[in-house]
């Protein structure tokens, strides 16, 4: 029986306020923490350092729950958020408090036609996150607590995450490229048994992500720095063994 991790963060501030409200109304198994603050996940759990993020990003599973948009959004909106009509082009994603404060909130690629419908926000089409379907059925849950409010969450686990970051990377048009490989080197750091992780793959496209991530995170890149040499060698060992396959 796999035991669901308990990790301790404060529930007063932003942007992790928002996912505590979020998690206390809306069920776990119909949206996934994603971004910034799944990865300060990964890293809390594996002991490393977290990189700093002020923004939250909800990936709505609608495969689970077609309510979820609204659900969320019915959330966020008594903190004061927002949508921002087309923040990108086409879509419609992120949501804005009066103080600043940004939720971005995603559906998962490759929808099926009936569920387009409710992949809307404000009655603009709402922006499909690049690996975002993988990420959803390679998930777990977490627990996260602060002086005796726990709230269970879901998020990409950490092969799911290697491939999200993968995916992210290749589509970033914002110059955020670095940060997605910085952040996949710290994932495949804390995988421990790639050999493992090899039987849960699946796909050409699985095959193409591991690939550019191979060939992006070489022994000699810049984006192993501020890990640890056992760190460094396990993260080299994962991404070799898992692109072999």
């Amino acid at each position: 029986m796999t035991t669901t991790p308990i990790i301790h963060i404060p529930a007063s501030a932003h942007p992790w306020s928002i996912v505590y409200a979020t998690a206390k109304t809306v069920d776990p198994d119909s949206w996934l923490l994603t971004g910034g603050l799944m990865v300060q996940l990964h890293a809390m759990m594996g002991g490393l350092d977290v990189r700093p993020t002020t923004d939250a990003d909800l990936l709505a599973d609608l495969m689970s729950d077609r309510r979820g948009i609204n659900e969320i959004r019915n959330v966020l909106s008594r903190y004061g958020f927002t949508a921002r009509t087309g923040t990108l082009t086409g879509y419609t994603t992120r949501l804005v408090a009066p103080n600043g404060n940004v939720v971005d909130l995603l559906v998962a690629d490759h929808l099926p036609k009936h569920l387009h419908g409710d992949a809307k926000l404000s009655g603009s089409p709402i922006l499909p996150m690049p690996g975002g379907a993988q990420a959803i059925e390679r998930s777990m849950h977490v627990t996260i607590a602060d002086h005796g409010k726990s709230v269970l969450i879901r998020i990409p686990d950490l092969l799911g995450a290697l491939i999200l970051k993968s995916a992210a990377w290749s589509a970033d048009r914002a110059g955020f490229e670095s940060r997605h490989l910085r952040d996949a080197a710290m994932l495949a750091s804390l995988i421990d048994d790639p050999d493992a992780e090899v039987s849960r793959l699946h796909s050409t496209t699985d095959r193409r992500r591991l690939r550019v991530l191979r060939d992006q995170l070489t022994e000699d890149s810049e984006y192993w720095d501020g890990l640890d040499d056992r760190h460094r060698r396990n993260g080299l060992d994962t991404i070799e063994t898992l692109a072999a396959w």
